[in-house]
């Protein structure tokens, strides 16, 4: 019997379902941040206006994909929210300019990335933006889209 069958009896005597707590898988929080760090990996890489400053690049691209992680978890959501009314209007290219910033919040917030001025903060955002895009889908992270009830009525 599944976890999402289990039920109790409530104190009416009818079964109650439990309530199961949803948590983030481990393997998805790792594969982002290995995506964010293979993505800004190839940034660097691709763009000379762009480096990485730490003397261990592979440890060195981790932490920024750890660190992009979280500023695209905690900032993101709330910069496109803001911006809702202009991602409508332009069909969704704001969507490229809140990548920019995104890497400009990262590159102005560590010392472990640097670049040589605003042209390449520019390049390197619609870059990354198109990257982790890609990456996510290929790599199967972004979540599919699945109803909240079966059909047909078993449980």
């Amino acid at each position: 019997m599944s976890r999402s069958a289990v039920s109790t009896l409530g104190r009416s005597g009818r079964h109650v379902p439990r309530v199961r707590l949803h948590r983030a898988p481990w393997r998805v929080l790792v594969g982002r941040v290995v995506v964010n760090a293979l993505a800004l990996a190839i940034v660097v890489l691709l763009l000379p206006g762009v480096h990485e400053s730490t003397g261990r690049p592979v440890l060195g691209f981790l932490v920024l994909g750890a660190l992009f992680g979280l500023i695209n978890a905690f900032f993101k959501p709330a910069i496109e929210f803001v911006a809702l009314p202009f991602l409508l209007g332009s069909v969704g290219l704001v969507v490229i300019v809140i990548d920019v910033v995104m890497f400009w919040m990262l590159d102005s917030l560590t010392s472990l990335l640097y670049t040589d001025g605003a042209l390449w903060v520019i390049g390197a955002g619609v870059l990354l933006g198109l990257l982790s895009y890609l990456f996510d889908n290929v790599f199967g992270l972004v979540p599919p889209i699945v109803p909240d009830h079966r059909e047909g009525g078993t449980r």
